[in-house]
């Protein structure tokens, strides 16, 4: 009857051991999961110079940009419930010249940053602008959250340069500001949003590290019962 009672108490022992061992493995693995679902893409790229046309109040002008390096960054691959971000930075090596430098004075020169991502909200709004600087690099950045589980290729990128009078010469004249607006550069965002069973990686992370620590502390409890059978079997064959 002892010996049933040991080999019971062996094998419940075992399996403890065996349930310890494969909680901690799926929780290093859904923590694997996270770490591979999230993947930041880079894209760097030249934009090169161009001469655009400028009309302003009936004169035609000629406005030439300079090179400008672009440096894009988004998540191509993001655990949904997981907030990305999207940067864009450009360097200009030159400032924009003018055939005709006396319109100098009346106009803006603004870049234009763009996204549309579906199913997804972008903070802050999917549109940002800065005035065209040469002197320092410029930064837009957004913080993007995603609503569901997809992969597509439908989000886009678009950068945009927008001519128009200078706020105080269209206070003066007391007209509405002209606006010529011109594409620099379009790209399509790849992103896959990924998840388990549809729950978020909040979810999954919690459960992964839950898993984790009962798995640990079975497995103590496991170790030490062996261990206390061991002394009690050597103390036995001592006596």
């Amino acid at each position: 009857m002892s010996i049933k009672r040991s080999n019971k108490s062996n094998n419940l022992l075992r399996l403890l051991t065996i349930f310890s061992v494969a909680l901690s493995v799926l929780g290093y693995v859904g923590l694997g999961w996270l770490f591979y679902s999230t993947k930041q893409a880079r894209l760097e790229e030249k934009i090169p110079s161009r001469q655009i046309p400028i009309t302003m109040d009936g004169k035609v002008c000629e406005m030439i940009t300079p090179e400008i390096r672009i440096n894009l960054s988004w998540p191509v691959r993001i655990a949904l419930g997981k907030t990305g971000s999207i940067t864009v930075e450009l360097m200009a090596d030159e400032n924009i010249q003018w055939i005709c430098p006396d319109l100098i004075n009346f106009l803006d020169v603004l870049v234009e940053s763009r996204l549309e991502i579906p199913d997804s909200s972008l903070h802050p709004a999917n549109q940002l602008i800065q005035k065209f600087s040469q002197a320092t690099p410029q930064k837009f950045l957004w913080s993007v959250d995603f609503h569901k589980e997809s992969a597509s290729d439908l989000s886009s990128f678009w950068l945009n340069l927008i001519v128009r009078k200078s706020e105080a010469v269209s206070d003066r004249n007391n007209s509405i500001i002209d606006i010529e607006n011109w594409s620099l550069f379009t790209k399509n965002l790849p992103i896959s949003i990924l998840s388990v069973a549809g729950f978020q990686s909040k979810s999954v992370f919690e459960t992964a590290i839950s898993m984790i620590w009962l798995g640990q502390v079975l497995f103590l409890i496991a170790l030490i019962r062996y261990q206390k059978k061991k002394l009690i079997k050597i103390y036995g064959i001592m006596q």
